[in-house]
């Protein structure tokens, strides 16, 4: 038997995976259902919710998978994974749900799971210097949290520069996701990107020198890099799906995740790992026994 935690996650990603692509206009859009929630890429909504359930971001990213198998977006085909009992008993429990009416069930389950969190942390910093919280309450939260932006605006992806002194993060405060970096303390915000398409995943370097992001324009993915002030943007790499960069600790590559489609007419084939050098010129894929995404790079050993 699942988790509350973990039924909560698959039934968003049985909802996700249903609803994953739209006709608009006559002409099919992928990768919508992520929009529903104001994000724009997979790696940005997995990661957030993963976050906020106490998942693993791969957890909810395999159970997405396993999802598209039943349902026909153009993820389907490539991965094969039978159901699990609960899934099975998901799938029968909500086929019958419009979009809408699931959506609306969707949203709920995640807002509850909020309103839980702060009404913790509610409890924990009611007292003085952040008190002394109970073993329930710490196991409960996991972390103490602090809200650092104040806008209707969607705000996600975070990183701490190295010396924890900013933050680098996604808005769409400005029309559209762009980047920004701020004070460690929210204050000071400032927009760094101003090219053409939508910038997500920014990423600080070990170095503090450059901040790598995914970028998404014309119907194309690219990873790319810039300094934390906007200047000297850099495109690295593109392809039909290319995002979630990570740096190696030497602030001098990037490994991110890539996915291939044989033909532009063909549906995904398959998912691996890339590592490009700082200059771009230098790519080459990491080779795994069998699919692999959302990178993340061990720190140096002593």
């Amino acid at each position: 038997m699942l988790s509350d935690n973990k039924n909560n996650v698959n039934l968003i990603a049985y909802f996700t995976s249903r609803f994953l692509d739209e006709k608009q206009n006559g002409v099919l859009k992928e990768n919508v259902a992520y929009a529903k929630f104001g994000f724009q890429t997979r790696t940005e909504f997995h990661s957030s919710i993963a976050t906020q359930f106490g998942v693993k971001q791969s957890y909810v990213k395999n159970m997405e998978d396993s999802y598209d198998a039943i349902h026909n977006n153009h993820r389907k085909g490539w991965h094969q994974r039978d159901l699990r009992p609960a899934q099975k008993q998901i799938v029968e429990q909500y086929k019958g749900k419009d979009e809408n009416e699931l959506l609306e069930i969707v949203i709920s389950l995640i807002n509850n799971n909020s309103k839980i969190a702060l009404n913790i942390l509610e409890d924990i910093t009611s007292r003085d210097n952040w008190g002394e919280a109970s073993d329930d309450n710490i196991n409960d939260l996991q972390k103490f949290v602090k809200r650092i932006t104040n806008n209707p605006d969607i705000d996600v992806s975070p990183s701490y520069s190295p010396d924890g002194s900013r933050i680098t993060f996604t808005s769409d405060r400005g029309g559209k996701p762009q980047l920004y970096v701020m004070k460690a303390d929210g204050s000071n915000p400032k927009r760094i990107s101003f090219g053409k398409g939508r910038y997500s995943t920014p990423v600080w370097s070990p170095r503090g020198d450059y901040i790598a992001f995914t970028k998404s324009m014309k119907g194309e993915f690219y990873i790319g890099v810039m300094r934390p002030d906007g200047s000297d943007e850099r495109l690295l790499d593109k392809g039909f799906m290319v995002e979630g960069p990570t740096w190696a600790p030497n602030g001098r590559f990037l490994a991110y995740e890539v996915s291939h489609r044989i033909k532009k007419t063909d549906k995904e084939a398959n998912v691996q790992i890339r590592m490009v050098d700082f200059s771009g010129r230098n790519k080459r894929i990491i080779k795994t026994p069998e699919d692999a995404s959302d990178p993340a790079w061990s720190p140096l050993i002593p």
